[in-house]
């Protein structure tokens, strides 16, 4: 794959310059196996439009996405139909319910586990089988320990490397896969299992679906078992990623709050960057400011020209690195130079400012030095 990739590059080059309208070309691709091969030329990703098949974030459709795929056919097949029926959908919740928890970042899991459909589908199977060879009533009819154990530290915990993860896992299983979801256990606050009598063993696959979409309630932390407040952060990234994309979507445009962007229609990323270029001010001129402030130093008011002092020498570093960023970035614009990731990533923030998050001490001290220098300089 290394060696005909680049090839098909270079005809798909070659394709555009002549191509039909409708010409589109469907690639499908894996990260390699091994971290030092490249299957996927940079400039081939580059010209592509990304499609993946990711889970959902919500419970509600991580619970019908993963309760779709069992057919009633399927589930009828089994020769314990009820009780097969009742403890795949105890699993499919499970398999929501880890899925989820990604979204909560290092409070859901300390990694991020590529847990997917593969891992459901297996354990159906297992479930399968055993159920066709055990006996006995229905509370008996299922092995728990062996079940849990077989889903906690293979299939799932398969993927887990982390020790309190593990446990987690296993947490899940010991509290959810039990005998009481035969007798309509709760799987999450104010969700229970539907009972499983005479009556209940009509309900179809179509049953649970609607089950799902009447019974679940609105989704909260707890139903993760999680604090409430672990939904704070979430709520915090979205909205930071929500307003940079919409500063992106805008052509790297005017910044918020400022008279180019109140006339509608961003700038240019080029234009801004001229324009902050002008605002720039000079640094101070450290050798005559401390040739004033040396009849101040022995005054009653020195300690405060040293403190003055020591700013404008911090401003002046501080001024020196957003004019040295501005001009790298300007030269990588016009093609002088090659965009480096530092340089990227300050010409794709929402802020210019970004580049210097080390300095944000110094920058909160610019009210001050805009008296304070000009009292040194008198």
């Amino acid at each position: 794959m290394q060696g005909w990739l680049p090839r098909l590059d270079r005809q798909l080059e070659i394709a555009q310059q002549g191509a039909h309208a409708d010409f589109r070309c469907f690639l499908s691709a894996e990260p390699p196996s091994l971290s030092s091969m490249k299957n996927m030329p940079e400039s081939l990703m580059q010209s592509c439009l990304k499609v993946a098949n990711e889970a959902p974030s919500d419970i509600k459709s991580n619970l019908k996405r993963a309760w779709a795929p069992f057919s009633q056919s399927r589930i009828d097949s089994v020769s314990k139909p009820v009780e097969f029926q009742t403890c795949l959908f105890t699993m499919c919740w499970f398999h929501a319910i880890v899925v989820g928890r990604h979204r909560f970042g290092q409070k859901g899991w300390s990694r991020k586990y590529s847990f997917n459909m593969g891992d459901l589908t297996i354990c159906a199977d297992v479930l399968e089988n055993y159920l066709s060879k055990s006996s006995g009533a229905m509370d008996n009819a299922v092995p728990w320990s062996d079940l849990r154990y077989i889903f906690g530290e293979i299939m799932y915990g398969g993927h887990i490397t982390d020790f309190w993860d593990r446990r987690t896992n296993n947490t899940y299983l010991k509290v959810l896969f039990t005998e009481s979801i035969f007798r309509g256990g709760e799987l999450g606050p104010k969700f229970c299992l539907p009972l499983v009598g005479d009556a209940e063993k009509k309900m179809t696959q179509e049953d649970y679906l609607d089950y799902i979409d009447t019974t679940l309630p609105v989704e909260t932390p707890a139903l993760f078992g999680l604090h409430a407040n672990a939904e704070i952060s979430i709520l915090t990234n979205n909205t930071t990623s929500l307003f940079r994309t919409i500063l992106l979507v805008e052509g790297a445009g005017a910044s918020a709050g400022s008279d180019e962007g109140s006339e509608g229609g961003g700038t240019s990323l080029a234009d801004r960057v001229e324009d902050l270029m002008q605002k720039l001010p000079e640094e101070f001129d450290m050798p005559t400011i401390q040739e004033s402030a040396k009849q101040l130093l022995s005054g009653p008011t020195g300690p405060f020209v040293v403190v003055a002092l020591q700013e404008c020498t911090r401003m002046n570093k501080l001024l020196n690195e957003v004019r040295r960023s501005l001009l790298e970035l300007q030269k990588g614009l016009a093609g002088q130079l090659n965009m480096s990731p530092a340089m990227d990533d300050l010409g794709t923030s929402q802020s210019l400012v970004a580049k210097w998050h080390r300095h944000k001490q110094l920058i909160i001290c610019s009210t001050l030095l805009s008296c304070s220098g000009g009292a040194a300089a008198e």
